[in-house]
């Protein structure tokens, strides 16, 4: 499962040395947010076990450095423009989404079959992703408000899904505002540092 995150990994490097294609922001913000959710994962694994990942205090550090190194991501494609940094939100948004369907796969729900909707849902995903690099900005913001809209069907079937086989109610209302936060993030961080690029770039 991690290994197609790794040659996204490496895509995403790509990018950031040699600025091409463009479209490989979205391999960034793939990457980023894939990193962080292994290290999450291996966390809660620990955790079950009542053991830290590291250590106590070196597991703040790797908190740090992991929200740090999406912070710089962020900056950095925000630097470049609003629709850059919006790619790297579709990347966000993208593999929280996906994300979403391993929880339908653990115990105590176990519906595997559930889990076979991450392969519609993630070519819609591709095609939204292809209408945000290719259209005007009429069609980014279509392909955002598709993103959110996939998202949140997503995350109603698990709700569903969660309400018939747990005990818990599932979170739906924070992970609805994730996903609403990944998807965002990078446009607003480009359009809020337009004035700032401006200002510097006149120096």
């Amino acid at each position: 499962m991690l290994l197609p995150g790794l040659f996204i990994g490496l895509g995403g490097l790509w990018t950031m040395i040699k600025r091409v294609p463009s479209w490989g922001y979205t391999w960034l913000g793939a990457s980023a947010m894939g990193f962080m959710l292994f290290i999450k994962t291996l966390a809660e694994e620990q955790a079950d076990f009542g053991l830290p990942l590291v250590s106590p205090i070196f597991d703040i550090v790797i908190t740090i450095i992991v929200l740090l190194s999406l912070a710089a991501v962020i900056v950095f494609s925000a630097w470049q423009g609003w629709r850059h940094a919006g790619m790297v939100s579709l990347g966000f948004a993208t593999m929280v989404g996906m994300a979403s369907f391993s929880i339908v796969t653990a115990a105590p729900i176990n519906r595997y079959d559930l889990a076979l909707l991450a392969a519609p849902v993630g070519v819609g995903m591709s095609l939204l992703t292809y209408l945000f690099v290719r259209k005007g900005d009429l069609g980014r913001v279509l392909a955002i408000l598709g993103f959110g809209l996939l998202n949140t069907v997503t995350l109603l079937i698990v709700s569903r899904a969660w309400g018939l086989s747990a005990v818990h109610t599932f979170p739906l209302i924070p992970f609805l505002v994730v996903l609403t936060g990944a998807l965002l993030v990078g446009p607003m961080a480009g359009l809020v540092g337009m004035p700032v690029r401006k200002v510097i770039r006149g120096f």
